[in-house]
């Protein structure tokens, strides 16, 4: 998987987060494999040691084009992909 995948991959999981925020909850977490670069959304109690967790509260940010909405936080994100691309 190349960055840009890999980027898309965290937006998408955060997206299906946000159409589903009620059903996974505020503590819900972003899990990924750094062998693989896999990413899920998992309960806040999975705690696994070969895997890395960022709270998904965390990755969303509120919406410029509708007030009240939240979206990806895209620059959250990128952050999070640099630390696997540096």
């Amino acid at each position: 998987m190349n960055k840009e995948e890999f980027k898309n991959a965290i937006i998408d999981a955060v997206a299906e987060y946000l159409d589903n925020e009620e059903g996974y909850g505020d503590s819900a977490q972003l899990e990924i494999d750094p062998k693989s670069f896999a990413v899920e959304i998992v309960d806040a109690d999975t705690d696994s040691d070969d895997k890395d967790y960022y709270m998904l509260m965390d990755m969303v940010k509120g919406s410029d084009i509708n007030p009240g909405a939240l979206e990806p936080d895209v620059e959250t994100i990128e952050n999070v992909v640099a630390e696997y691309f540096a």
